[in-house]
């Protein structure tokens, strides 16, 4: 990553500020706060989270940073099942620019259309190779071999 300049979040107004650097694609990756833990991910995979207050429980209400800074910058509530989408597939920026809403649908859609899903030889679980699924179709529309005989190949 290089760095080209740096930023502050000059519209929030909370306790502590937002702030951090702007990499070479526009990207704001924030440095003030850690990113949140996901899934047992390490935090490469991780969210940016800002507490906004407290629940009724006491408890702090946390937000994830990106749904915060789109909210904070277009001055809107994000609908109920609606997602901030990442249009620079960084899941690490908050650029009130880079950010658009959108559905579930939409974001695996995009997912996959830029190749960011895992599917075929990039899941960790995969046993066999794409040119090796291409020969076994290949045999099983010959009809020479049944789907048990290509099993045990």
């Amino acid at each position: 990553m290089i760095i080209i300049n740096t930023f502050k979040v000059e519209k929030h107004k909370g306790k502590n500020s937002i702030q951090g650097i702007i990499d070479e694609n526009g990207c704001w990756i924030c440095r003030s706060h850690k990113p949140r833990k996901r899934y047992g991910r390490s935090s490469k995979f991780s969210y940016y989270q800002i507490v906004v207050g407290k629940r009724d429980d006491g408890k702090k209400n946390g937000m994830l940073m990106h749904r915060y800074i789109f909210e904070l910058y277009n001055n809107t509530s994000i609908p109920k099942g609606m997602v901030v989408r990442h249009k620079c597939d960084n899941d690490l920026c908050i650029n009130p620019e880079h950010l658009e809403i959108g559905t579930h649908k939409e974001n695996m859609e995009d997912m996959s259309l830029r190749g960011r899903s895992t599917r075929g030889e990039k899941t960790s679980n995969s046993d066999l190779r794409e040119e090796d699924v291409l020969e076994i179709r290949k045999l099983y529309k010959m009809k020479e071999f049944n789907q048990t005989q290509l099993s045990i190949m």
